[in-house]
């Protein structure tokens, strides 16, 4: 009996050929098998990750379940299976067919719902991103920029009908660009306002050295942990520079939003050398502001 539950069990899940199967047919069911694993290795990588949420609210395990191997899609497939081994040849062709588009179309849309949640960093998280750099730096939460808010609109309605493809391709790298664009002008209207007498200085505690590039500098500075939740952004920092190059303290003028990526920006500015300010030709003592860029490419 254990036996029978078993051969029953797993007659649902592989693709297997069955005795009566021609040797074509039954390299057409392994193949159709290969396909059916792969669609189901991408679908579990969606289901492992639940710290990711998106402007809908949804989570990569959400997407999984409705668009990839959903209970329907899989009923239909064991049917094909069972039809697949008929004698008939003709309603078996017509199955292998069948399941064959079927599993294609479903691998294409699982390749594409990882890549949107994988791969269109920061767009998934975008409003996220964003009521983090404006709370930091003083400003209201909501984003009110006319283009982000209708590119958004646009990439809902896709993601809504299940068009991953078109998301991916075209809709989430033009919402990254538009976020990019409002940040980059709201953090250069806020650098204009903020004075270094308002300002905290941090001083630098890595010792100011002539190599460059320094051989004790870390290799990444990108944190992995924020690179890994989409998190990116450019830390606008000044640093105060003695008449050597060397400098001796940095402080924030605008946040990315980031306490890692912040954190970052400043250990950058701990490893680098800068360019002194000149009067007449001779090295001084100055201040110099510029950007640390922390960007996931699209």
């Amino acid at each position: 009996m254990k036996g029978l539950l078993l051969a029953a069990l797993t007659g649902v899940l592989a693709f297997g050929a069955s005795p009566a199967m021609s040797a074509g047919k039954s390299a057409q069911m392994r193949r159709l098998d290969a396909r059916y694993k792969d669609i189901q290795s991408l679908r579990r990588q969606l289901l492992a990750v639940n710290d990711l949420e998106d402007m809908r609210g949804r989570h990569p395990e959400d997407d999984a379940r409705k668009w990839i191997l959903s209970v329907a899609t899989e009923e239909r497939i064991a049917t094909l299976r069972r039809e697949a081994k008929v004698s008939d040849a003709q309603a078996a062709n017509t199955a292998i067919a069948e399941l064959e588009l079927l599993l294609d179309e479903n691998l294409s849309r699982a390749q594409f719902v990882n890549d949107y949640w994988f791969k269109t960093a920061p767009a998934p998280v975008w409003r996220r991103n964003w009521r983090a750099f404006a709370v930091a730096n003083g400003l209201p939460p909501d984003p009110s920029e006319p283009k982000v808010l209708e590119i958004e609109r646009r990439l809902m309605a896709q993601l809504a009908t299940g068009d991953f493809e078109l998301a991916v391709r075209a809709t989430a790298p033009e919402l990254n660009a538009a976020v990019r664009s409002m940040v980059g002008e709201t953090r250069s209207a806020l650098a204009r306002e903020r004075k270094s007498a308002d300002l905290k200085f941090i001083p630098h505690q890595v010792p100011c050295i002539s190599s460059e590039p320094r051989k004790d500098a870390p290799r990444e500075f990108y944190p992995p942990g924020a690179k890994r939740r989409g998190e990116e952004g450019s830390v606008m920092l000044r640093t105060r520079v003695n008449a050597d190059g060397c400098g001796l303290a940095t402080a924030v003028v605008v946040s990315t939003g980031s306490p890692e990526l912040d954190a970052a920006g400043l250990l950058t500015a701990e490893y680098s050398r800068f360019s002194p300010g000149m009067d007449n030709g001779v090295p001084i003592a100055s201040e110099v502001t510029y950007l640390v860029k922390f960007v996931i490419k699209d």
